[in-house]
């Protein structure tokens, strides 16, 4: 069960807002048999109920059309919510190239958790590579030009935590992550982008020193 809603409001900025319930009765109704969630954890039944809600604002830090008013900071929240022990592969994963960035791809996880960020955008800068650069005039007529390029450059803070509800021997009850770091977004065309966000950890990590992510996207 799902509901997603988008608003814009009276100050610049854009909101974006979803929330889906799902639940399993194990063995009921077509669901999936208690079996296949207790082989990956020893306390799973297979009835459980998970709420996952997410919410982005998009908002424009200055006024004006031309700079600084395409400078922009974005807000991120994803969140999970189940008094269940969960299986491994529903629970909510942190740290990574798309949560909490600066630590290894889904370092730990839990049954109910939280991940957030806050992004600063500069504004894109268009048609700015050497050997690449063609006129304005030129680029308006021909927008889909192979040498067409933009560039954006980031600064962030994300954070994070999670807890399980029966934690297994060696497994924390919960665990926060917080980290800061930049990065940045070429596009090549309309039909690819390149990102990359480099993180330092600020709480303990499995891994040493900060942590590169790189994103590669395709349209075809």
């Amino acid at each position: 069960l799902g509901y997603s809603a988008k608003d814009f409001d009276k100050s610049g900025g854009r909101n974006y807002f979803s929330n889906t319930l799902s639940a399993n009765f194990a063995g009921k109704l077509g669901a999936s048999k208690a079996s296949k969630f207790t082989e990956g954890s020893a306390h799973s039944e297979g009835n459980f109920a998970i709420n996952r809600f997410s919410y982005a604002r998009l908002q424009r830090l200055f006024e004006g059309e031309d700079q600084p008013g395409r400078w922009t900071a974005m807000l991120r929240l994803d969140a999970q919510l189940s008094s269940n022990e969960l299986y491994p592969s529903l629970k909510k994963r942190m740290g990574g190239a798309n949560d909490v960035r600066g630590y290894e791809e889904s370092e730990v996880s839990g049954d109910s958790g939280v991940t957030g960020t806050v992004e600063v955008r500069t504004p894109l800068s268009h048609n700015f590579i050497p050997g690449l650069t063609r006129s304005e005039e030129y680029m308006r007529r021909n927008p889909e030009d192979w040498m067409s390029h933009r560039l954006q450059l980031v600064g962030f803070y994300d954070f994070g935590k999670v807890q399980n509800n029966t934690p297994q021997p060696g497994e924390s009850a919960d665990q926060g992550f917080h980290s800061v770091g930049a990065g940045f977004r070429l596009g090549l065309t309309k039909y690819s982008d390149l990102k990359f966000d480099y993180g330092w950890p600020l709480s303990d990590s499995e891994s040493n020193g900060g942590k590169g992510h790189v994103n590669v996207g395709v349209k075809w």
